[in-house]
């Protein structure tokens, strides 16, 4: 059982599944660590477990067929020294603290954005975050710097045949350099904006 774990790639290694359980397209999987000895960071007393908390995070594999939710039971430990009393709870590499995504996420929602198909909202739903978060997450990796607009612009169409609702593309591109301003999916009125004009200079 413990072997999905090297099918997740889970940055953690002694991480183990100890419990799994399926309802209608969701697999729940239970995730724990065996306990070692914890030591305070602080002033080196030894520390108590006070107990396990369950978080529950959402990794994005097997999106096709199965919602995956990962239930992490994290033990909290303090330290026996009561001039201390240093608190803390176990930790885990693939997900941050306050975070119900696992760290790939991020990446992946950067990826998502590759498919002209798929929109912010889209996205978010995807991996169970909100589309705000699936857009600042797009803009902290990607930097599109705004330029300036031409004088004159070109619009072209190219066939790509990406569903029946889409076969030609609208291209956008400087007119004097050729390069490309933007790219539209279709060239139909419900893509692109109906109350644009659009001017054609002839030379």
């Amino acid at each position: 059982m413990n072997s999905i774990t090297n099918l997740l790639d889970l940055e953690d290694t002694d991480i183990e599944i100890t419990d799994i359980q399926i309802q209608d397209q969701t697999k729940t999987l239970t995730l724990s660590t065996p306990p070692v000895p914890h030591f305070c960071p602080s002033c080196g007393f030894r520390m108590y477990s006070r107990g396990i908390k369950k978080r529950t995070i959402n990794h994005p594999i097997l999106q096709d067929n199965y919602s995956l939710v990962l239930i992490l039971k994290q033990r909290r430990w303090r330290c026996t020294n009561p001039e201390c009393l240093y608190d803390t709870s176990e930790s885990f590499k693939f997900v941050n603290r306050q975070r119900r995504t696992i760290n790939a996420t991020d990446m992946l929602i950067v990826d998502a954005y590759r498919n002209l198909l798929e929109t912010s909202v889209s996205i978010a739903k995807k991996f169970h975050v909100s589309d705000s978060h699936a857009h600042d997450v797009f803009n902290r990796y990607v930097k599109l710097d705004r330029l300036t607009l031409t004088d004159a612009i070109s619009i072209d169409e190219v066939f790509l045949d990406m569903d029946e609702h889409c076969k030609y593309a609208l291209v956008i591109q400087d007119f004097h350099t050729g390069d490309p301003i933007d790219l539209l999916r279709s060239r139909r009125s419900n893509v692109t904006d109906p109350c644009i004009t659009v001017y054609f200079y002839t030379y």
